[in-house]
């Protein structure tokens, strides 16, 4: 049998040829790839990281500079080791061609060319220190020439003279100066008479301070830095074409546009992670760190924009610009496009080659494929299995026992896998479900729940569980998996208990967003403002406070609360009814983990009553102070008002009543008994009157008064008595009484423009709570209130505020003094008591008066009787009054009554006297308070001699200073300066007519 030759087939041996062609192109193009792989070394566990510095001073000083930021990232960035390799100016392209370094740090213009040609990508900009101690990451060029040099005034004068920069390479010691030059129309290699390069910054200036140049160009804080040295003067040097007001300034003497300083870049092969690790680092790293003293810097900033960088050397035509403009695109193609047309149809036959072999790859391994996918599906299975973080068991759904445990979930056990695996489910996993199985017992599907897991050492973790039925080799499987959510029920546990705590509170807490826009508010806040917490969700803070949103309060509150402090002080809170409340308020910013503000927490307490009682117990210390003023002013106002009066009186006594001189002092005499009124007043505000304090029945009191207080208050006016018929006893002296009233009468009668009512109302109150009294000090018990109410103008809240300050008065100049709501506040204190005004602008006005009720029984006021006139006597009077003035007054004034007395002006003075006087002294009168003895005192001491001697003190001091020394008690003669001679012959008369009085 002949067996005949099969005939070739070209179709296939074409597409074999095509395939090994382009397999051969393939591995040509991917030889150096393929290279470079074999031969890049196995990755290290802790590779060292490579920067490259550029070295303009020697590698040794490059290596003292830079050595300390490089262990500085080691330290920062684990798994990591960072080396600094000095570059000289040539190797630093080869380093970045070969890929020799991972990161360069190089001047800025060596950082452009890098960028442009090797794709570098700069990740921080150096932050140096100022010659001020201030920072700065910019810096220009400085064009100078010697100060002294007048035919350099200009840049054109530069043309034809000796000129030197720094280095060639050099972009603030020449490039910045170069680009100036050019853009003001010189050229420096042919305008300059020469151009030399000095090599180093203080060598240009040197030179130019020499004459060995006319000029120069050096770095912008090259001259600064130099002169804070010692080298130079500032002085000595002209800066020419200096710059002012760049949008950053470039805090130094300069001549050019402004440029960033040195920055930190990566290569392409460096990984972007570590990459952002060194930037954060570097940023990070604090200005007295050793890495930053060793550098000469503050640190490190954000990467700068370097654009004008590449303008300059644009400009000047330098790498990576040199050929910039030169070549245009037109013309590339006319020269190269036979060679690109080639390279072009080469690419698509290789392309076409590549599709076809790729697709006869892919159906010649797709049989190869099946079978080792479902053996990398196992391994991976396992894999993955062995590596979740967590548990993972396979459980037998027919016996229900444990076939397989991953590490996790034996971890979370506490057994190793193997004492886990053949025992029961339930021995360990959802021990409360041994009855059912939600899977097998109830049919379904899937299944997720929280259950419990026993452990090893017995104890119990809370874990969250998810079933799912599988088939295993043909049989029926669970595939249970679980996570640890202890912490989590720990934390909302945590939680709910913060919340909780918080929603019981009685301050109000409030949770913004970073914007100010409310998140969260507890039920105190609906019962604080009224509104529901639905009506304040979604609102900013400042909308629902009472300070204006723009103010420089919510400025000053947000710069503190956005800086990271916690900002507290009081504001205003408006309430739903559109009312207002004072809370003390603390906002404090809420932290994430990483320092970052996420939220804002504010927690206001109201203290609107509190305000309220502390502005009232401000205004009652106030009102102290200046009563204790008045007190302490009135004693040698009395003394100096008696004189007055005194020889005013006596004087009239001995002029005609016709003649001029009797008118004026008439006058005279008025304006002092005026001035005793106003110091009457005082002393009442001041509640230091001398008065005699009577238990009273107000309604008979008042009753007394009626009369009087019709004629105050004017035929005009209505005046009503509206009593309660049965009010408890008050103890009160009954001229202040008077006075309450004929005060307030006053007050409402000028109220009132033209016909109106004044009503006066006593009635009985009894206070349980005296914190919604709304004043300071009031103690709970039975008042009587005695109330004065007008229909007249009323009052605004400004001038309710002041009413009871002395001198205080919203009257016309000369209609009134200022006193005498004073001396009812001054009153009403003295007697334990408080007082309540009401009033609004138009609305009138009501004065309640709160007197304590007193346990005794009252008295009935005596009727006024006419006091006859008194006549003098022939008794001898002992005057004691360290006053010369008044007590020669009061000498002339007793003299003229007929009585013989013997005057001393101090106590040791009226003891001497006494002893020596021939006559038989029948009265001492002498004044209380004198500096070596005290009126009481000198009675006691003469009544030694004289037993039953008859006295009367007098005195100009307030009732408190005078009350410790006995004279105010009852049956003690008594007169109060400043006296008439009426007053003082009557009540001397009245002394010296009396019986003896008891020691």
């Amino acid at each position: 049998m002949r067996v005949l030759a099969k005939a070739p087939n070209y179709s296939q041996n074409l597409l074999v040829n095509s395939i090994i062609a382009g397999l051969i192109l393939a591995l040509f193009c991917l030889a150096p790839t393929l290279a470079a792989v074999a031969a890049a070394p196995a990755p290290e566990s802790n590779p060292q990281i490579r920067i490259g510095v550029l070295a303009k001073r020697g590698n040794e000083q490059c290596l003292q500079q830079w050595g300390a930021t490089a262990d500085y990232l080691t330290r920062k960035i684990p798994d990591h080791s960072f080396a600094i390799i000095p570059l000289g100016f040539d190797e630093i392209n080869m380093a970045a061609e070969t890929d020799d370094v991972d990161f360069i740090l190089a001047n800025s213009s060596y950082y452009v060319n890098l960028e442009v040609r090797a794709r570098a990508r700069r990740i921080a900009t150096l932050n140096n220190v100022q010659v001020d101690g201030t920072t700065h990451n910019v810096f220009a060029g400085t064009i100078f020439c010697r100060a002294d040099r007048l035919d350099i005034q200009s840049e054109q004068d530069l043309k034809n003279k000796t000129f030197m920069a720094v280095d060639e390479k050099s972009l603030g010691g020449w490039h910045a100066g170069w680009r100036e030059l050019k853009e003001h129309g010189i050229d420096p290699h042919h305008d300059f008479a020469e151009l030399r390069f000095g090599g180093s910054h203080d060598a240009v200036v040197f030179a130019v301070l020499a004459g060995e140049v006319d000029a120069g160009t050096v770095r912008s804080d090259t001259i600064e830095r130099m002169a804070l040295e010692g080298k130079i003067q500032l002085n000595e040097l002209k800066i020419l074409m200096q710059h002012v007001g760049f949008k950053n300034d470039v805090r130094f003497l300069h001549s050019t546009a402004h440029y960033p300083e040195w920055p930190f870049a990566q290569f392409p092969h460096t990984s972007d992670i570590l990459a952002k690790q060194v930037a954060v680092a570097l940023m990070q790293m604090p200005s007295d760190s050793p890495a930053a003293q060793a550098g000469r810097c503050a640190g490190w900033t954000i990467p700068q924009n370097y654009r004008p960088v590449h303008e300059c050397l644009m400009a000047l035509r330098l790498a990576p610009y040199e050929n910039f403009g030169k070549v245009p695109l037109r013309g590339a193609l006319g020269k190269y496009w036979p060679w690109l047309l080639g390279l072009l149809i080469l690419t698509a036959v290789i392309f076409l080659f590549i599709i076809r072999a790729s697709r006869l790859q892919v159906k010649l391994e797709q049989s190869l494929l099946a079978k080792e996918e479902r053996e990398r599906a196992r391994d991976l299975l396992q894999m993955v299995l062995d590596s979740l973080p967590i548990g993972v068991m396979t459980i037998n759904a027919e016996t229900r026992l444990i076939r397989q445990v991953n590490p996790a979930a034996a971890e979370m056990i506490g057994l190793p896998p193997e004492k886990i695996t053949g025992q029961v489910c339930h021995r360990f996993i959802c021990p409360s479900e041994k009855s059912q199985c939600p899977i097998l017992d109830l049919g379904q599907t899937y299944y997720h729940s929280e259950q419990v897991l026993l452990t090893e050492p017995p104890g119990e973790l809370s874990i969250l569980k998810t079933v799912v039925p599988i088939m295993l080799e043909g049989q029926q499987h669970l595939l249970e998996a679980f996570i640890d959510i202890s912490e989590r029920k720990r934390g909302e546990a945590e939680r709910e208990r913060l919340t909780f705590a918080i929603e019981q509170v009685a301050e109000m807490v409030i949770i913004t967003d970073t914007d100010g826009v409310i998140q969260y508010v507890n039920p105190a806040f609906e019962r604080n403002t009224g509104f529901k917490p639905t009506e304040a969700l979604d609102q900013n803070l400042r909308l629902l406070l009472g300070n204006e949103p723009d103010d420089d309060f919510f400025q000053g509150l947000w710069n503190t609360i956005t800086s990271g402090k916690t900002w507290s002080g009081r504001t205003l809170s408006k309430k739903k009814d559109g009312t207002y409340n004072t809370q003390e308020a603390t906002i404090s910013p809420v932290l994430n983990p990483t320092g970052q503000t996420v939220n804002y927490v504010a927690v206001l307490h109201d203290i609107t009553d509190e305000v309220k009682i502390e502005e009232k117990f401000r205004q009652a210390q106030k009102m102290e102070s200046v009563g204790r003023l008045a007190g302490g002013v009135a004693h040698d106002f009395n003394n100096m008002l008696g004189v007055i009066l005194g020889y005013t009186e006596m004087a009239l006594a001995k002029i005609d009543p016709a003649q001029s001189l009797h008118g004026d002092l008439t006058e005279v005499q008025a304006a002092a008994e005026r001035s005793v009124e106003v110091t009457r007043q005082l002393l009442g505000f001041a509640r230091k009157q001398t008065v005699a304090p009577l238990v009273l029945n107000l309604n008979e009191a008042v009753g007394g008064m009626l009369k009087m207080l019709q004629q105050v208050a004017g035929e005009d006016i209505d005046l009503a008595w509206l009593p309660e018929s049965e009010v408890w006893p008050v103890k009160i002296d009954p001229s202040q009484a008077s006075q309450i009233l004929v005060n307030l009468c006053i007050n409402a009668r000028d109220a009132i423009d033209d016909v109106g009512k004044i009503t006066i109302e006593t009635r009985n109150v009894t206070i349980d709570d005296p914190t919604g009294i709304d004043q300071p000090e009031v103690n709970p018990g039975p008042y009587v209130e005695l109330a004065v109410s007008d229909n007249g103008c009323g009052m605004d809240k400004a001038t309710l505020n002041k009413i009871f300050e002395p001198f205080f008065t919203s009257k016309n100049i000369g209609k009134g003094t200022g006193l005498g709501l004073s001396t009812v506040y001054g009153i009403v204190k003295q007697n334990s008591g408080f007082i309540n005004v009401y009033s609004e602008a138009g609305q009138g006005t009501v004065f309640k008066i709160y007197l304590p009720r007193s346990s005794d029984q009252p008295l009935r006021v005596a009727e006024d009787k006419k006091v006859e006139k008194t006549h003098g006597g022939q008794e001898t009077i002992l005057l004691v009054e360290d006053q010369i003035a008044l007590l020669e007054m009061v000498e002339k004034m007793l003299v003229r009554q007929g009585y013989t007395v013997l005057t001393a002006s101090s106590p040791g003075n009226a003891i001497s006297q006494f002893g020596d006087s021939a006559h038989q002294i029948q009265l001492l009168l002498t004044d209380v308070i004198m500096p070596e003895m005290n009126g009481w005192d000198l009675m006691e001491k003469l009544s030694t001699y004289q037993p039953g001697l008859k006295r009367l003190f007098m005195s100009g001091h307030p009732a408190d200073v005078i009350a410790h020394h006995g004279v105010l008690e009852v049956d003690v003669p008594f007169i109060q300066k400043p006296f008439s001679m009426e007053e003082l012959s009557g009540k001397v008369r009245e002394v010296l007519d009396k019986g003896l009085l008891p020691d």
